[in-house]
């Protein structure tokens, strides 16, 4: 099998139309035809995202309250020439840890990009991390919403998908930030140590 394109052969060789994305559901770009199609329903990879979810979960909500990410009053700061996060505290105290750029997501058009396929004049390949290890993942076991630079999805795939890269890349920490009007950013956050 040649990985998704395999897939997509049938839409443009039977001449059926794309489905339409209604919001719900993963819909990856056909580079054949350069439509979006539903998402393959691949029961493997679904329990990888549950245990992904749940493992990530479970860690952000830790770590968020070890070290008070949870107030309003701190901030987070991106250092990309320093490839780290860095939050400060209401109280002043700061914490750092390095990150990925897992993808960006548009919340208009529910589109979705790998961080592996934005060029290297918005990340470094070393803040790429998760996301490449997110797509050999996907290339190993046959799962395309892995492979595919271009989906369609809503926030909360958004996030399944940043969980999943952070647990395959072995980040205990997921985070969104809001880029400009349009776009949102989603990382996978290392463990955060305080300033020292």
């Amino acid at each position: 099998m040649e990985g998704p394109r395999l897939m997509f052969g049938w839409f443009k060789r039977s001449g059926q139309k794309p489905e339409v994305y209604e919001g719900e559901g993963i819909f990856l770009k056909c580079p054949d035809c350069d439509n979006y199609h539903r998402s393959p329903d691949i029961p493997s990879f679904d329990a990888a995202i549950r245990l992904a979810c749940e493992t990530v979960g479970a860690t952000t909500q830790k770590s968020y309250s070890e070290y008070n990410c949870l107030s309003s009053d701190g901030r987070w700061d991106m250092l990309p020439e320093e490839g780290i996060f860095c939050f400060t505290n209401s109280d002043g105290r700061r914490c750092f840890a390095d990150f990925s750029l897992v993808g960006s997501w548009i919340e208009a058009t529910h589109s979705w990009m790998w961080g592996w396929n934005l060029p290297d004049t918005h990340i470094t390949p070393a803040n790429r991390k998760a996301s490449d290890l997110a797509r050999a993942k996907g290339e190993a076991e046959g799962w395309p919403c892995l492979t595919t630079p271009s989906l369609l999805l809503n926030a909360d795939e958004a996030w399944h998908l940043t969980d999943l890269a952070a647990f395959l890349a072995g980040y205990p920490m997921v985070y969104r930030a809001k880029v400009n009007e349009k776009a949102w950013a989603y990382f996978a956050i290392d463990q955060l140590a305080w300033e020292t």
